[in-house]
């Protein structure tokens, strides 16, 4: 449910430093003894990529949060992109991803997952603040993770063309929740 957030789902490496960081959380306390939490740790600061975190190429300010069962919301604060956002230069839009995802903890049977794409032109305009709902089951003992990715665009022969440079490819979870 992740996989549009992530630059390379394929990615060993990565794969690794996210099955690695499910294991230590789980280290620290048995399934049935896991408490309830809205930062799972080391799962929620996890970078899907080695380069810059998402966090400090997309410079807004994000609010997530359960306002009802089964729906996260995520609130974006207005923002002015060419000051909020680090992007390469030649960038003239950004694509932000942003992939809600859950799973049961004892099977990691998939609860549902939900992605939505905010196409950003890359300019000194204020984007308006906005607020995003992703619907997913979130039972008893289901891990619930949040992940962005940034993709950068620039205008080339009358189309939009990614900038491929690995230095440009942020991408990470920005939540993680557990529900006991």
């Amino acid at each position: 449910g992740l996989t549009p957030s992530m630059p390379n789902a394929t990615d060993r490496s990565m794969q690794s430093r996210l099955s690695g960081a499910i294991a230590k959380w789980l280290g620290t306390a048995g399934i049935d003894e896991l408490p309830s939490t809205d930062a799972v740790p080391y799962i929620s600061v996890l970078e899907f990529t080695k380069e810059q975190p998402v966090r400090q190429r997309f410079k807004v300010p994000l609010t997530i949060s359960v306002p009802q069962p089964n729906v996260m919301t995520i609130s974006i604060d207005s923002f002015v992109p060419s000051k909020q956002i680090v992007a390469p230069a030649g960038t003239g839009l950004v694509t932000l991803v942003i992939s809600v995802s859950g799973c049961l903890l004892k099977t990691g049977e998939p609860t549902g997952s939900e992605t939505h794409t905010i196409d950003i032109p890359y300019t000194d305009t204020t984007v308006a603040a906005q607020v995003l709902e992703f619907h997913v089951k979130m039972p008893s003992q289901s891990l619930v993770v949040t992940a962005a990715r940034l993709i950068y665009k620039r205008f080339e022969c009358n189309t939009w063309v990614n900038v491929n440079k690995e230095a440009f490819v942020p991408a990470g979870v920005i939540d993680a929740r557990y529900v006991g």
